[in-house]
């Protein structure tokens, strides 16, 4: 073999050592931590915690709703039979109260539904609100600059995927939520 291409070899040989050396030194240093938020909540111990809870919450606003609908069909079947023998005033008023109980009834439930939401929200603002320092944590921890959620990659390498620990550490830190909102201020 000439000089020159001893030189050549050599050089490229050192150059491909550096470029794996600076590949595995940034691999080590993953400027970037990607963390699976639907699993966090969906898996964290605070939301299956929260979730008998809000099951129960759900189940009472669609109780009501079906109760209130049963309720008010029996009444309107009611008042269509008895409409030959009632005066075309009489049966008027009873249309328009059955109608004015029928909207109140309907925004009895839009406040519960309402209400349930409020609820889900504040559940996942506290998780959010608890996982949000623990990410920065495991961030400094693997001297990375960046936090992404899984859902907004294409793919990623395991090595950069830390839900497991922030999910660990967040069900230490808070194992439960409450799934009562403040209450919102009145309006004036």
């Amino acid at each position: 073999m000439n000089t020159i291409t001893r030189t050549l070899l050599s050089g490229g040989i050192a150059l491909g050592a550096i470029a794996a050396t600076a590949t595995a030194a940034a691999a080590q240093a993953a400027p970037i931590v990607v963390v699976d938020m639907d699993r966090i909540g969906a898996e964290s111990a605070a939301m299956k915690a929260a979730e008998p809870q809000l099951k129960a919450k759900a189940q009472s606003v669609q109780a009501r709703a079906k109760a209130l609908g049963d309720q008010f069909r029996g009444e309107a079947e009611t008042l269509q039979k008895a409409q030959a023998s009632m005066a075309k005033e009489a049966f008027q008023a009873k249309v328009k109260d059955l109608q004015t109980r029928q909207v109140a009834a309907e925004n009895e439930v839009r406040g519960r539904e309402q209400d349930y939401a409020r609820s889900v929200q504040y559940v996942r603002a506290q998780i959010l609100e608890a996982v949000n320092p623990i990410i920065t944590a495991i961030m400094r921890e693997k001297g990375a600059s960046i936090a992404m959620d899984r859902g907004a990659t294409l793919a990623v390498a395991q090595s950069l995927d830390v839900t497991s620990e922030v999910l660990t550490r967040l069900n230490a830190a808070k194992p439960t939520v409450s799934i009562n909102p403040p209450a919102q201020p009145a309006k004036n």
